[in-house]
């Protein structure tokens, strides 16, 4: 006779388990916003692991800017223990951008937003952000690098006859 193996699953509220460092591989259910998390061992209150409801409404697809018009802030939940070259986040806009603006995540420091313009990075000019738009930035090291070559410029794109091919392929 085989005798079954029960698992226990911890359920709490949000504000316990964020008090706690679940071990490594340890499921932990927040009653507070019934999402699942998974220990680490290492980050208080575990990772969040999205569930379809997450994905179909877009919970997890940009973090909300918080700060001002040129000093942006961003705050990732879990925050993220550092930032590193090639860290990419998309950051819904609250209010555009009146000149060059610098970008913090999670504390981490204020770091100068670059945009590309004829292969040079610039800072970025009045304009180049809107309300509610969705920005995509890639840290280089250095600065923060704004991936939305059509958003950073108010949508407009200029394009001079030498960079068209206007042949026609037969």
């Amino acid at each position: 006779m085989t005798t079954a193996t029960q698992t226990q699953l911890r359920r709490d509220t949000a504000a316990h388990i964020n008090a706690q460092t679940p071990a490594s591989g340890e499921p932990a259910w927040d009653t507070t916003n019934l999402r699942l998390r998974m220990g680490d061992g290492a980050t208080a209150g575990g990772l969040l692991l999205p569930m379809a409801k997450d994905i179909q409404s877009g919970v997890f697809t940009y973090i909300p800017q918080g700060g001002t018009a040129n000093v942006w802030t961003a705050t990732m939940s879990p925050a993220t223990p550092s930032i590193v070259a090639g860290s990419e986040v998309t950051i819904k806009c609250s209010t555009p951008n009146t000149g060059a603006f610098t970008l913090n995540i999670d504390g981490h420091g204020a770091v100068s937003v670059k945009k590309r313009s004829g292969g040079a990075l610039i800072d970025p000019v009045s304009g180049d952000t809107f309300a509610n738009g969705l920005y995509d930035f890639i840290y280089d090291g250095t600065y923060w690098e704004i991936m939305d070559e059509l958003n950073a410029g108010g949508g407009t794109v200029s394009v001079s006859q030498g960079n068209l091919n206007t042949r026609l392929a037969v």
